[in-house]
């Protein structure tokens, strides 16, 4: 009888298509912000010191 390998089974559990896309969204709203901030910087650079970086 073949065993698995629990700790990887357990990993690619919790990757599914659902929680894929919610951080497909989430990583494109950060680099969205990011580069929103950055072009506001470049406009302004009083913007950097006014605001904080988004995180």
């Amino acid at each position: 009888m073949a065993t698995k390998h629990l700790a990887r089974t357990v990993l690619e559990g919790g990757n599914t298509e659902k929680y894929r896309c919610a951080r497909k969204r989430q990583n494109a709203w950060i680099r969205r912000q990011g580069r929103a901030f950055a072009q506001q910087c470049l406009r302004d650079p009083e913007v950097y010191w006014e605001q904080s970086v988004p995180a």
